[in-house]
């Protein structure tokens, strides 16, 4: 490069080089000149128009703050601080700039939109359609504005104002494809799918070379249970944009509705070659690894440490200086986190506790993140000392909170599921963090205290190595269950009718992967008269049915030995439904929870796989409190055994049905007091262990 050339001339020759399309050499130019001219106002404006080819948005952000130093400060500078701090990301910062605009002129048409959008795009704070209404309001005939606000009242699913806003605006601008796809999607959220297949439809036609209607097609499909379809819209939107890393974590939830675990997790690997911070991506992995035989608890352990190290790291907890009062005998604050505070199986495990729970002793803070509410919110809300949603806000801001309000102790239900906001537990939100019930393993996070089991599904010793949480073994079972109060009597065993066996499994597609499949096909096969009724969601479709139809064929058992039915709407038919299995099938690696309850309340015994991962021994740990030890097995071999020799007891399975209801209430697993009574202890337990640590 030609350093002896005036300052000036090398200033000329850098913006002849950019507008050529040579950017390096503009790069090195602008970048020789401001060393001698720093605060050359051309120099910092040729700079910035460098860097925006180079779509450096963060050196952009800089060079503006250089500019407001030389010219002072002004509207036009505060608005390209924002404009750039909004490309590179960087929300925050942008709506700063974006607001400062809107105090000098708050009729500025561009700000109001860009402040919309950093809502808009910012994961959970909601708020845009505030902004994007008061643009519309100066334009009225601006369709950007329009589509925005659609967007806003789709993310917010506030289809009370949405649908209506959609469909006056598809009158003014019937080519917006971008108003059909909000449109449909705002149907999907309030249960309509199907009407909102139409409307995505319409923008499929408009605009067949997007993805985000065939997304949105994806989504609806699946909403209504048509997952195999939902996967061909999918397969049609990578082929268009085959970097959306949204579309491959779509794959990967889809293809674990379908019970194709291995594909799942290739998808998400995928992803997390590109984005290895990707929390979503990364929790999903966690999850969906236990649908999978043969993975090492080792490989599984680094993966929940690797949670820790890639996603927590950039998370900076907040400081260890807590005001709660150091008091033992006072009434502690209780935090429970969780997105199921809703009809959920969560729900009939957390219901009984909180229900007996002393609200002398324990002042109860429910934070909600709850999709949609129910029944089962109002009896939560009522229950609560305080309900706080949180679902729209920041991790950040409801740590913040849980600070506030002085939580002595956090619960957190959801560990790596859908949706989860266990990344709150990251910021240290209170003196101790607990993880409970919803995942079956432990969470990896360094800033959780300890995690509710018990001594059959986590035995003491080997169990511990796998954990970053103190692992707190519960006496009487880590589960306390609430039957559904429309839970019909129980029937007499099916075989006394049929004059053969069925054997039965209600598990989520997910667990059945192929090992089991194949372990069910030799059950069958040594018992050539009986079949197998199964029952999940992935059954609703027909392709569906076909698929898991011909697993077994490819095992040789003939398809009218399989008998598949799709899920039911009220809990009354799914629980009437066990009144046709004589013997029901756990699943393994991943263990029934809900469904063990279930059958064994409606009288149904169960063979369960035990291994030696937690969600591997939840199935021997209910058995055995019940007193059917003899219903575990250790090996696939003897749950061949197990299951062919008691379905050949008829006598035996009669007498069973008949005590099963009784065994359950007498093993204490549905003694709400009892178990309210032990958790109660061991929360207090743990309060006065952190008060002795404090000194």
């Amino acid at each position: 490069m030609d350093s002896s050339l005036p300052k000036p001339q090398k200033l000329v020759k850098a913006m002849n080089a950019l507008s050529l399309g040579d950017i390096a050499t503009a790069d090195i130019l602008t970048k020789e000149f401001l060393e001698n001219n720093i605060r050359s106002e051309a120099g910092l404006k040729a700079r910035l128009e460098v860097l925006n080819r180079m779509k450096d948005f963060a050196g952009a952000v800089e060079i503006v703050a250089q500019l407001i130093e030389v010219k002072g400060e002004s509207k036009d500078l505060f608005f390209q601080g924002a404009y750039y701090s909004e490309l590179g990301g960087n929300y925050e910062f942008a709506l700063k700039g974006y607001e400062k605009v809107l105090e000098l002129d708050p009729f500025d048409l561009l700000s109001l939109l860009g402040l919309g959008r950093c809502l808009l795009y910012s994961s959970k704070i909601n708020g845009a359609d505030v902004f994007f209404a008061r643009a519309y309001e100066l334009e009225p005939d601006n369709q950007e504005a329009a589509e925005y606000l659609a967007l806003a009242y789709e993310k917010e699913l506030n289809f009370t104002k949405g649908i209506p806003f959609c469909e006056e605006s598809l009158v003014k601008f019937p080519e917006s494809w971008m108003l059909q796809v909000a449109l449909g999607n705002l149907w999907g959220s309030c249960g309509k799918s199907a009407k909102g297949l139409i409307s995505v439809s319409k923008a499929i036609e408009m605009k067949p070379d997007h993805q985000k209607p065939l997304i949105s097609a994806a989504t609806l499909l699946n909403n209504m249970y048509r997952p195999f379809e939902a996967l061909g819209f999918l397969e049609k939107a990578r082929k268009i944009a085959p970097g959306d890393l949204n579309i491959l974590l779509a794959q990967s939830a889809l293809y674990r509705d379908i019970g194709k675990s291995k594909e799942s997790l290739e998808a998400l690997e995928l992803v997390l070659k590109y984005v290895p911070d990707l929390a979503r991506a990364r929790s999903n992995y966690l999850l969906f690894m236990h649908d999978v035989n043969g993975l090492s608890r080792e490989t599984m352990f680094a993966e929940s440490l690797r949670f820790d190290q890639e996603i927590c790291k950039i998370i900076t907890p907040f400081s260890d200086d807590f005001k709660n009062d150091l008091s033992v005998d006072r009434p502690l604050a209780i935090g429970i986190l969780s997105n199921d505070f809703r009809e959920h199986s969560v729900a009939y495990f957390l219901m009984p506790l909180i229900e007996a729970l002393d609200k002398d002793r324990f002042k109860l803070y429910l934070f909600s993140g709850n999709l949609t509410d129910d029944e089962y919110t109002d009896k939560f809300r009522a229950l609560a000392y305080e309900f706080i949603v949180v679902r729209d806000r920041l991790d950040c801001d409801v740590a913040e909170q849980m600070r506030q309000k002085k939580i002595d102790i956090l619960i957190e239900l959801s560990g790596h599921t859908s949706n989860s906001r266990i990344n709150i537990c990251a910021y240290k939100a209170a003196p101790i963090q607990v993880d409970w019930l919803g995942y079956p393993d432990t969470t990896g996070f360094s800033t959780i205290d300890y995690r509710i089991v018990d001594s059959i599904t986590d035995p003491e010793g080997d169990a511990d190595k796998f954990a970053t949480e103190k692992l707190v073994r519960m006496k009487g079972g880590f589960l306390c269950y609430e039957p559904p109060f429309e839970a019909p009597e129980v029937s007499l065993s099916p075989v006394l009718n049929n004059k053969f066996i069925t054997f039965g499994a209600f598990s989520n597609i997910a667990k059945i992967n192929v090992d089991m499949v194949a372990l069910w096909s030799r059950l069958l096969l040594d018992n050539p008269e009986s079949k197998l009724l199964l029952k999940n969601k992935a059954l609703r479709e027909e392709q569906g049915r076909e698929d898991v139809s011909k697993r077994f064929q490819a095992h040789g058992v003939d398809p009218d030995r399989i008998i598949l039915l799709a899920p039911t709407s009220l809990t009354k038919d799914h629980l009437e439904l066990y009144s046709k299995i004589d013997i029901a099938l756990d699943t393994f690696p991943y263990n029934g929870t809900t469904t063990i309850f279930e059958g064994l309340y409606m009288g149904v015994p169960l063979i369960s796989l035990c291994g030696k991962t937690h969600c591997s021994r939840v199935g021997a740990s209910i058995l055995t409190r019940v007193g059917l030890e003899q219903l575990i097995a250790y090996t696939p071999q003897q749950y061949l055994q197990i299951a062919s020799a008691l379905a050949r007891q008829v006598d035996d399975l009669k007498m069973l049905r008949a005590g099963m209801r009784e065994r359950l209430y007498n093993s204490g697993l549905l003694d709400k007091e009892r178990f309210t009574g032990e958790f109660s202890e061991m929360l207090c337990e743990f309060w006065r262990n952190w008060v002795e640590s404090r000194g």
